[in-house]
């Protein structure tokens, strides 16, 4: 299938055009994208024509720091839940990895991946695209970190600041606006766009963190991911997972039908995933225990009951055999 951006992100450039006197609806139309789909939240527009629509973008305002422009129309519904789950999370390095883990709500030609190195953490954007898409505009990806580092600095506040940032397209004249939004050193002509960050600031805890928000949020992310590719078997049982662990132990057979499945072919398929149904329960389970432990108000039989333990030394021994201690432990120095 080819690759789609959801409309809310295209809806930032149609504001900033209005801002530049530009018709937005006429340029929508040239760049063959609807332009009355800007508002459904769950329309999607193909991928192709939004790069054609920011390259028209920059040309139609003779400004090619027109990316940089639309963080004045950042909002966090842009990103749909995920932006509220973002902002809710505990600390940035927990959002840089919801980042990483739902962007394909954004973009599903998009990938990002976050590295733990001695300087910080690297943050990395790649865009899959065939020889039959037109390369990923410039302009895209410069909204798209900044709008990163914007979310970054309204969850940190103003001591949020940066190592460094690498980008694969050349010096151009934007460089003194690329330096003054980011304020720090900027590379041009990089072999990948990448965003590195300081490990102390990426790990200090939030004072916007929220827990429950954060993970209904998600759980709304993650059942929009689920329509939005039926094919997505794994996808699909990790939002099975999350929505009736709380009703205990859910076997494969359980799952099998909640799915419309046999549990055979949910073997085969989740097999052709490289990925057994006990390996996915465990995973959901440990990434769920790591975000419900971090809630002080959240008791650790409150937390076994979510997670569908029957007893709550089960849950400490399969939390140990995760992280290396017991939730108490884990708790008091998290």
């Amino acid at each position: 299938m080819y690759p789609t951006t959801i409309t809310s992100w295209a809806s930032i450039i149609a504001k900033t055009l209005v801002d530049y006197g530009v018709d937005s609806e006429d340029l929508f139309e040239k760049a063959g994208l609807d332009y009355s789909h800007l508002t459904d939240p769950n329309s999607r527009y193909p991928f192709s024509a939004m790069t054609r629509l920011w390259n028209m973008s920059v040309d139609a305002t003779n400004d090619p720091c027109f990316g940089l422009s639309t963080i004045n129309h950042w909002h966090p519904t842009i990103f749909h839940a995920f932006g509220y789950a973002w902002l809710a999370s505990n600390t940035l390095k927990e959002a840089l990895e919801r980042t990483v883990r739902y962007i394909r709500i954004v973009n599903t030609a998009a990938r990002a991946s976050l590295t733990e190195v001695v300087e910080g953490y690297i943050f990395q954007l790649d865009m899959d695209y065939d020889n039959n898409i037109i390369e990923p505009s410039p302009a895209g990806l410069d909204a798209g970190f900044a709008m990163l580092i914007h979310m970054c600095r309204v969850s940190y506040g103003e001591d949020f600041s940066l190592l460094r940032v690498e980008l694969q397209h050349s010096h151009s004249k934007c460089a003194d606006r690329y330096a003054e939004y980011f304020d720090t050193q900027i590379l041009y002509n990089c072999d990948n766009n990448r965003i590195i960050f300081e490990k102390n600031i990426l790990e200090k805890q939030l004072p916007t963190a929220n827990v429950i928000l954060a993970l209904n949020n998600d759980n709304i992310v993650s059942n929009y991911l689920s329509n939005m590719d039926k094919n997505d078997i794994v996808m699909q049982v990790k939002t099975k997972l999350v929505n009736n662990l709380a009703s205990g132990v859910i076997t494969e057979k359980q799952m099998a039908e909640l799915l419309n499945l046999s549990q055979r072919s949910l073997q085969r398929k989740l097999q052709k995933n490289g990925v057994s149904f006990k390996e996915l329960l465990s995973e959901t389970r440990k990434d769920l225990s790591l975000l419900y432990i971090k809630d002080r108000h959240m008791s650790l039989t409150e937390i076994t009951y979510l997670l569908g333990f029957s007893e709550q030394s089960n849950f400490s021994r399969a939390f140990k055999k995760w992280t290396g201690q017991s939730p108490r432990t884990y708790r008091s120095v998290a």
